[in-house]
């Protein structure tokens, strides 16, 4: 898996069979993330990777309750 993936609620997807839903949908609700979370995590994801430089993450969840899309950015640099 890849940093981005580890820092989110559950794994992506590309194609989801009916039957897998539930247990995907459970997981999610298990252990909820917002955009801010994940933005921490995959930074310190990336700490642990030993790579120096300025990084930018920048996380956009497409909202489906609220009028705008929640987002979250974060520019460090890794020592």
């Amino acid at each position: 898996m890849t940093v981005s993936e580890n820092s989110m609620t559950a794994p992506s997807f590309t194609v989801l069979k009916t039957k897998d839903e539930k247990y995907i949908v459970e997981l999610q609700h298990s252990n909820p993330r917002c955009v801010g979370d994940v933005v921490r995590s995959c930074f310190e994801e990336l700490k642990k990777t030993g790579d120096k430089g300025k990084v930018r993450i920048k996380v956009v969840s497409d909202e489906s309750i609220h009028k705008h899309n929640a987002v979250a950015e974060i520019i460090r640099v890794l020592n």
